[in-house]
């Protein structure tokens, strides 16, 4: 898989892309990275029927995958509705259906141990893993995340710069499931190791930001070359993955849906009902109370 940056929102792509995304950094990238392969397979950045049907055609030859193509059309969709341009009639790929990718306990110890041994920043790559399997936090969450957003010492993480710029906070006691726990002591840890001299509550007042990391890549990089170390070559490991991970377990300790999907920042339930996949914690209740009866 490419290593390279990904594409910034430049030329075409500009400001209507930022208000479609949702505010998300990583989904403005994502975005800005297809829309610039279609304008460079174009020549322009002008669309009309010909050719978007004529784009569709040429990533299907390729051998795009079917819900990468779903969202090129999804992106060329948007790009059509910027320019103006009628897409009545243009047909649009739908996404398939997939099992959500979620980390098990002894993958995770696995993955642990092969960023530790980075002799580069080991303690600061497990921090990041341990941090974002125990908050659910999106990549660009983390990153826009600064010290003065942590209350270390009652354990909630305030997030600014959620999904359509919609603030949340997230709890992570010390009494809560063992990744929270974990991520908690996490945290502090890499606090005492940032700052010495300071007490956790002073840490409500430093500017900076936790991520040592200014691009996002850098971490995707690290992660996937981590899980190749791991042996987890057969998953793709990456960020996505660990906030699949900490909803995955909240199922499967019976942890309501409405309640993940407050801590996650979902928009709608319909999104975090995806999690029911791993764990029917509705059905296997209902299949109790009627052997009960």
């Amino acid at each position: 898989m490419p290593t390279d940056p990904p594409a910034e929102d430049t030329g075409p792509v500009g400001s209507f892309l930022r208000s479609r995304s949702g505010g998300s950094v990583e989904t403005v990238r994502t975005y800005s990275r297809r829309l610039g392969h279609y304008t460079k397979w174009h020549g322009g950045p002008g669309i009309d029927r010909e050719s978007y049907d004529g784009y569709m055609a040429h990533i299907r030859k390729k051998g795009r995958r079917q819900n990468g193509i779903a969202l090129d059309s999804m992106v060329l969709h948007l790009f059509a509705a910027h320019l103006k341009v009628d897409t009545d009639g243009w047909q649009r790929p739908r996404q398939k259906d997939v099992p959500v990718q979620w980390i098990r306990d002894n993958e995770y110890a696995a993955l642990r141990e092969a960023l530790a041994a980075s002799r580069r920043d080991g303690p600061a790559r497990v921090f990041l893993l341990d941090f974002l399997r125990g908050t659910g936090l999106r990549l660009g969450e983390f990153q826009a995340l600064r010290w003065r957003d942590i209350d270390m010492e009652a354990g909630i993480v305030l997030v600014r710069s959620g999904k359509g710029g919609k603030m949340r906070s997230v709890p992570i006691p010390y009494d809560g499931p063992p990744a929270m726990c974990r991520a908690l002591e996490a945290v502090q840890e890499a606090f005492w190791r940032a700052y010495p001299k300071n007490t956790l509550a002073e840490a409500r007042l430093i500017q900076t930001r936790v991520s040592k990391w200014e691009h996002g890549w850098d971490i995707q990089n690290f992660l996937r070359a981590g899980g190749k170390r791991a042996g987890l070559s057969a998953l793709q490991i990456h960020p996505h993955v660990l906030r699949h991970s900490f909803a995955a377990d909240l199922t499967l300790r019976g942890v309501p849906q409405a309640v993940i999907q407050r801590l996650l920042g979902h928009a709608s339930p319909a999104t975090t009902a995806r999690y029911q996949q791993i764990a029917p914690t509705d059905i296997v209740d209902a299949l109790r109370k009627a052997s009960d009866g």
